[in-house]
């Protein structure tokens, strides 16, 4: 979604999981001043969508239709993806791809434990919804808790 396309009468109003777009704005930091830091073409990023349970996390990346994954942001996914849980030893980070309009997804990938575990399949919100549940209750049950805990502090 482009700035152009707010309507000036919405800024103030929720959008997605936005309190306002106002608020989201103001608080935005513009990170360009860390470019200089690093070699190349290297820039910080953002993680579309972020959550952590006990220890295990799941990422969201939106992608448009077809955007190809760029090597930089692959090589990072996988090194992600490598992490395990401090308690467990289990594989911790999960990330998704999601190709398609923004809130559409019509084709997803999930790379886990250093591997495609779901490789370009086709996508609806439905199917996003089943997995992030099925992920949600074995990041809940893994370690056999039944109560909010502090996992791997």
């Amino acid at each position: 979604m482009s700035l152009d396309a707010i309507d000036p009468d919405q800024l103030d109003a929720p959008f997605g999981n936005l309190r306002t777009v106002r608020g989201f704005l103001i608080k935005l930091w513009p990170w360009h001043w860390l470019n200089d830091c690093f070699d190349g073409k290297i820039r910080g990023g953002d993680i579309d969508f972020e959550v952590e349970r006990h220890g295990h996390l799941l990422a969201i990346e939106g992608k448009s239709p077809n955007e190809e994954i760029g090597f930089a942001q692959g090589k990072l996914w996988s090194e992600k993806a490598k992490l395990l849980c401090p308690l467990c030893k289990r594989p911790s980070y999960t990330v998704v791809f999601l190709w398609g309009q923004p809130g559409q997804p019509a084709r997803m990938s999930v790379y886990r434990n250093g591997r495609w575990s779901v490789s370009s399949s086709s996508a609806s919100r439905a199917r996003v919804k089943r997995y992030a549940r099925a992920w949600f209750q074995y990041a809940q049950q893994v370690h056999g808790f039944t109560k909010e805990v502090v996992c791997c502090s």
